[in-house]
């Protein structure tokens, strides 16, 4: 199977995220013991406890605040985490040198089956793969050589005296059927930048002690954010596990489509091979 990094060892692949929600389990806090027992043992000793406000809108317009509580489960230098919550299981991996789908996918299979035996899940809501591509701005090679022109938005008036370059935003959702596994899916695909030179999205936390990465080459950085994912109606556990291997790579299989057929351009995967 063709991958970013096989194809592109010099590519802007920067994170990697896999994720299941499944049906809230209030009481997770209970079962945290047992499972950082089990992370400890399997590369992630790490353990630090997260709370943030959420803000959710009911029916009629009212919006209410919760606090969401998470475990972060990290690998000794927090290049790998596992957030876990009462309605979802994240996990991220920013140590790409030696990328292999494959082998981020086993593991991931190793740790849901796991807690799925510790806590026993009921209903599965979902399952998501994200690929974020951060692409340094560089005179060799600057975003807009690097980016396809019809992923860049629309062109502003040149009569009108702009203050700013401005920042792109851009992003498109399309239905996907995955004939492989006979489901639909949504892919959201996402272009936009930071000027302050971070090398992860602001929702991305690679670590939860507050540290954040920066790039080298400069303040400008452009994401290029492929969310790939599935929602279920009622997913009964028992029809959804078994089969979440094959839903992955076909997850896998479309970004890696979308991202190598239709959003680089041929100079970019020349300077990033």
């Amino acid at each position: 199977m063709a991958t970013i990094k096989q194809e592109l060892p010099n590519g802007p692949l920067s994170v990697v995220l896999f994720q299941m929600q499944y049906a809230p389990i209030l009481e997770i806090d209970k079962y945290i013991p047992a499972i950082q027992d089990y992370c400890r043992k399997v590369g992630f000793p790490q353990i630090t406890k997260m709370r943030g406000d959420m803000l959710k809108i009911g029916q009629n317009g009212e919006v209410e605040k919760t606090i969401v509580v998470q475990w972060v489960f990290a690998s000794a230098d927090y290049q790998r985490t596992l957030f876990i919550d009462t309605e979802k299981l994240t996990f991220q991996v920013f140590d790409l040198a030696d990328y292999s789908f494959e082998d981020l996918l086993a593991t991931f299979m190793q740790l849901m089956n796991k807690i799925d035996e510790l806590v026993d899940f009921s209903l599965i809501n979902g399952l998501g793969l994200r690929f974020i591509n951060t692409i340094e701005e560089k005179p060799e090679l600057t975003w807009q050589a690097a980016i396809k022109p019809e992923f860049q938005g629309c062109p502003f008036p040149d009569d009108v005296h702009w203050a700013d370059n401005g920042l792109l935003t851009w992003a498109l959702q399309r239905m996907v059927r995955l004939p492989e596994v006979k489901m639909t899916s949504n892919l959201l695909v996402r272009i936009y930048q930071n000027a302050a030179g971070r090398k992860y999205p602001e929702d991305i936390i690679r670590d939860p002690r507050g540290v954040i990465d920066y790039v080298s080459s400069g303040p400008l950085v452009t994401y290029a954010d492929l969310d790939h994912f599935i929602v279920f109606q009622n997913g009964a556990k028992d029809a959804i596990v078994p089969k979440s291997k094959e839903v992955f790579i076909a997850l896998h299989t479309v970004i890696e489509n979308v991202f190598f057929t239709s959003l680089i351009t041929e100079e970019a995967k020349q300077l990033w091979s």
